[in-house]
């Protein structure tokens, strides 16, 4: 997975200079997958509105199960099926959401679920990262250091277990290091032709 260490200022990719002719080339990837915690779907949201004001046709949807949108004016790009929680939904097929690649110009992907804790240890099915994904974003909230893991991690028995701590230990930015450093090797393991970028929410 090539690395990078965080996005455009305002979250949307830029056009680069080809080094050859000097032309702009197009980085706007096709499926953009979201994992991680504290934030996800904040940041979904916000780089879908700027790429739609860019002109893009864009479409969000997950692989796990997410909130329908609050905004009305977001759900008509949501793409999603009916779950038994009705103010989640969940994915789509693998075929139907690669077919979403067809009729928009980018596709926004949920990945991951984190039950709006800011911090998140990925069990071993985690995260669930499309194989169509060109760059993955992991998210963390940073709010989380000086929490106890108890009240800061999702899954906090088995970050517990790996970083070696209590329950009531306050988690350090070594601690969200730690959780960041396994899920980049989740994520070049499930999408290893993918970027990876990191977005620290405080």
């Amino acid at each position: 997975m090539n690395g990078a260490s965080g996005m455009e200022e305002d979250g949307v990719p830029r056009a680069k200079e080809d080094g050859a002719s000097g032309a702009p080339r197009p980085t706007c990837p096709r499926c953009i997958a979201f994992i991680g915690s504290g934030g996800k779907t904040t940041a979904i949201e916000q780089l879908a509105k700027k790429l739609i004001a860019g002109g893009k046709r864009v479409k969000i949807t997950t692989t796990v199960r997410m909130y329908w949108p609050t905004d009305p004016a977001l759900r008509e790009i949501y793409v999603g099926e009916p779950s038994d929680d009705p103010k989640k939904m969940r994915g789509l097929p693998e075929e139907e959401r690669r077919a979403l690649l067809g009729i928009c110009d980018c596709v926004l992907v949920e990945a991951d679920g984190s039950k709006g804790r800011p911090l998140k240890f990925p069990r071993a099915f985690e995260p669930a990262i499309p194989p169509e994904a060109e760059l993955v974003v992991l998210v963390a909230g940073l709010r989380g250091i000086g929490q106890k893991v108890s009240d800061a991690v999702h899954c906090p028995e088995l970050c517990c277990a790996y970083l070696g701590v209590p329950p009531e230990h306050p988690v350090t930015a070594a601690d969200v290091a730690a959780l960041l450093a396994l899920y980049k090797e989740k994520a070049a393991a499930q999408a290893p032709g993918a970027r990876l970028v990191m977005l620290l929410n405080p």
